[in-house]
């Protein structure tokens, strides 16, 4: 019988040879070290914040769930857009239990912080509550006035600026065809980033003034106004909230400056539709260096995320298949006769069932969901290495180390556990590898097929498939995905490759 040193001398003999292969071994390290660093995708891609402080408490966004209305006055305008509701009137509805769109709810904070800073001493007095002279008063009521006058001569220069056609319409308030918003957005690309930044702000102030004034709407269309009609504009927007009424309605403090929220540096999730892009699928461009995809999701985002969900399936897959098959290969290898005949029919009448027919029927009746994509791939992918194991069995039983362990009185499951099976584990290890290969290869078909995972959660196959509907056009949607699915693939490969070269057991005495 084989003795446990022996047996671990040879496993260490052929992890010696593994680590000896680098290719492979440089692999492996790669790949595991990627697949680990997947599982901090929240810290990096998402659009839920790490870490937000509000009010001198600390909140943890990345690993819990908060209602919107903890982070104070104003975080109802920054739920996600999918939380909130519509009321009977044809206005909006917040739900209690919606949760903060954590970038804007950031930006919300810089403002604020900004705001309070902005106030002169004497507004600050007034917003914390002490008292004020009379002769402060009035400073202060001549420094609001001052304000307003101000405020309402740039908003009505902004009114009155000249606008291109595109431009104009979009200002007006009227929707962009997407053309169009390619157009708008190229005319845009074309001044400085400081001057874009500046005529982007603009135009979105003279949208809100045009919602908000009917007045602004026929000033910004082309159409003159009367002295009368400049005058009452210039009154109403005049009646703006000042900047001490604003913060008096956000109930700022001193404490606004420490609130603050810290963001992964990719601020997007996988599933999260991006506005504002013009024309889905759209190029690369900063910060969506490999674009969106024909949802306006990030390209780069979803990739990362589906290069951890194929890993992820090919484990589970692999590790439920081999299982199964290894105890199916170990029971009609070692008993043979009727158990061998019988076992291979089955085996045999269950390889005969067609794998797609059967993923599309399961699909339509469950549903497209991951673990039932999991579950049907091993469920087809376990007949292979039991055909391996049961030689491996046939083969070892005739050992005489197997006729010492009957002979010492072992039971027949001992036998084929703690004698048999570490010396048939050669097939195992060297097929797991390439079986990885080929469930991940099964997946991204599936889902280039439509039969795989739901339409939602990130695929290569997906990307795929949007770039050939898009008659290959959008060149981002199939580089991109094949770039990472190749290189995923020839990691797991050339692991392969150095694992069957390590565990050759020609290299290797085996013990008779």
């Amino acid at each position: 019988m084989m003795r446990s040193s022996d047996s671990a001398s040879l496993t260490r003999i052929r992890l010696r040879r593994f680590r000896r292969i680098k290719r492979g071994y440089y692999s492996f390290l790669l790949l595991v070290v990627a697949y680990a660093l997947t599982f901090l995708l929240p810290f990096v891609m998402s659009n839920r914040a790490i870490v937000v402080r509000y009010d001198g408490a600390w909140y943890f966004p990345a690993f819990r769930s908060y209602f919107h209305d903890i982070f104070g006055i104003g975080s109802a305008n920054v739920v996600r857009a999918g939380d909130v509701g519509q009321t009977r009137a044809g206005g909006f509805r917040v739900p209690a239990d919606a949760e903060a769109l954590y970038r804007d709810l950031k930006r919300q904070y810089v403002d604020d912080a900004e705001l309070y800073r902005s106030l002169s001493p004497l507004a600050r007095k007034a917003l914390l509550g002490e008292p004020l002279t009379e002769e402060q008063q009035r400073e202060l009521a001549n420094l609001e006035q001052r304000e307003r006058e101000e405020t309402a001569a740039e908003q009505l220069a902004a009114l009155e600026q000249d606008f291109s056609p595109l431009a104009r319409k979009f200002a007006s308030g009227r929707r962009l065809s997407p053309r169009q918003r390619e157009q708008y957005e190229a005319e845009l690309q074309a001044l400085s980033a400081d001057q874009a930044a500046e005529a982007r702000e603009s135009h979105q102030l003279v949208r809100q003034l045009v919602k908000e004034y009917p007045l602004a709407r026929r000033l910004v269309s082309g159409r003159q106004l009367s002295d009368e009609q400049q005058a009452e504009l210039r009154e109403l927007l005049a009646g703006a909230p000042t900047m001490l009424e604003r913060a008096r309605e956000k109930q700022l403090s001193p404490k606004s400056l420490e609130n603050f929220v810290l963001m992964p540096f990719f601020e997007y999730s996988p599933y999260e539709k991006i506005e504002g892009l013009g024309h889905a699928p759209a190029p690369p461009q900063w910060p969506h260096v490999m674009g969106t995809d024909a949802a306006h999701r990030d390209i780069l985002i979803r990739m990362v995320y589906a290069f951890r969900m194929s890993i992820t399936l090919a484990l589970i897959v692999v590790g439920t298949a081999y299982t199964f098959g290894t105890l199916t290969g170990a029971l009609l290898g070692y008993f043979g006769r009727w158990v061998d005949i019988v076992g291979l029919r089955l085996v045999e009448i269950w390889g005969a069932i067609p794998f797609l027919y059967t993923v599309m029927i399961l699909g339509q009746i469950f549903g497209k969901n991951f673990f039932l994509l999991c579950g049907i791939l091993a469920a087809f992918g376990w007949m292979g290495i039991t055909y391996f194991i049961r030689g491996e069995f046939y083969r070892e039983k005739s050992r005489d180390y197997v006729a010492a362990a009957v002979a010492t009185g072992e039971s027949e499951w001992a036998i084929i556990i703690k004698h048999i099976l570490p010396n048939a584990l050669t097939p195992i290890i060297t097929y797991a590898p390439f079986a990885m290969v080929a469930a991940i290869t099964s997946l991204v078909a599936l889902d280039y097929l439509g039969f795989g995972l739901p339409a939602s959660e990130p695929s290569w196959g997906q990307l795929l498939r949007q770039g050939k509907d898009s008659g290959l056009d959008d060149w981002h949607l199939i580089v991109f995905p094949l770039t990472a699915m190749f290189l995923t693939l020839q990691l797991i490969v050339f692991i392969g490759e150095a694992v069957r070269e390590a565990f050759d057991p020609k290299v290797f005495n085996r013990l008779r």
